[in-house]
């Protein structure tokens, strides 16, 4: 009969696990990042919870632990050890002490679930962050783990948005450090996936390479007005490989939909930012055009028969003044997005 991979599998982690010593490297990753979920999900009853079960337990002790006062002194001393029943608290010790394993494992449940929505200065977040490492260390192919890397990219993103949404001074901070994460992810998984490409020629992973990159250049837009001039690097990094892994994907595969974010990201490249400040060019876009070496016109003054007998002429139409401020990054956007989409 020939043994199943996964029984092998789950046997050589737990051997891993209890002895210290990984028989392979993916072994020692799973160990690794079983360790980081440890480290990250302890688990403990809430204080509510605690003071509610204290005062049911009390409450249940003023009636159970009575002494039955039908019971005579002699019939108890009569009883024999065979035959003494167990005692009422060591049984409901037994149960309080399942009752908080099940809640301590309903609550690493419930810690996992609640971390999916986290974000950096969160307490959930570390547990976060250890739950993608252990998605990633399960998955044992290529396309697999190019999928899981650019979803955690992708993720980041997020993240980077609901930081510059509503985020604290400190949690802003971090815009910077997630702007990098996304890069890293979206190139490493990129790599992978064009990897399974060269192995397999599955255009699905060409496809999801695009969607990502379609996906991440629009949110790159939306949230470049906000970037924080400590963070404008590690965006301009973030535009370049969503333009480069984009461009790959596109030349790899002559046949697949490309995802078209070059002039989305070029675009946002040239949004100015606040803290940045605006160029010559871009305060008065219509100096180039105005002729100031031209002689004014000389306007003569007209007699009396003139005006009578010659119509006043309309004055000339005076155009407006070019505005410094830069237009707005979403009449810029808006027509390249829709077509993107």
């Amino acid at each position: 009969m020939r043994p199943r991979s996964g029984r092998d599998d789950a046997q050589a982690f737990h051997e891993a696990w209890e002895s210290g010593t990984p028989a392979t490297a993916e072994v020692a990753e799973l160990v690794r990042a079983a360790e980081l979920v440890c480290e990250s999900a302890v688990a403990a009853p809430r204080p509510e919870f605690r003071g509610a079960l204290r005062e049911r337990l009390m409450a249940e002790a003023q009636t159970v632990l009575v002494p039955d006062p039908g019971a005579s002194r002699r019939a108890v001393a009569d009883r024999t050890p065979a035959t003494v029943a167990p005692s009422a608290p060591r049984a409901r010790r037994r149960i309080a002490g399942l009752a908080v394993a099940a809640v301590s494992s309903l609550g690493v449940v419930g810690m996992v679930a609640g971390s999916a929505q986290a974000i950096p200065g969160d307490v959930l977040y570390p547990v976060k962050r250890g739950v993608e490492n252990v998605e990633l260390a399960m998955q044992r192919t290529d396309e697999g783990r190019g999928t899981q890397r650019l979803e955690i990219a992708a993720e980041r993103l997020r993240e980077a948005r609901a930081v510059l949404g509503d985020g604290s001074t400190k949690q802003r901070a971090q815009v910077g450090a997630l702007l990098d994460d996304f890069s890293t992810e979206a190139e490493q998984g990129s790599a992978e996936l064009f990897g399974a490409f060269d192995s397999d020629g599955s255009t699905a992973t060409i496809d999801t390479v695009n969607d990502f990159a379609a996906a991440s250049a629009v949110d790159l837009s939306v949230m470049s007005a906000e970037v924080p001039a400590d963070a404008a690097s590690a965006f301009d990094s973030a535009t370049a490989v969503v333009t480069d892994l984009a461009g790959q994907a596109g030349r790899l595969c002559g046949t697949c939909a490309k995802a078209d974010v070059d002039a989305l990201v070029q675009v946002v490249q040239q949004v100015v930012r606040p803290g940045r400040p605006a160029s010559a060019s871009d305060a008065e876009p219509a100096a180039s055009t105005r002729d100031d070496t031209a002689p004014a016109p000389v306007t003569k003054a007209p007699t009396s028969d003139e005006a009578t007998s010659a119509p006043t002429p309309a004055p000339a139409p005076v155009a407006p003044s070019p505005s410094a401020k830069p237009q707005g990054l979403r009449a810029v956007t808006d027509p390249l997005v829709g077509g993107l989409l």
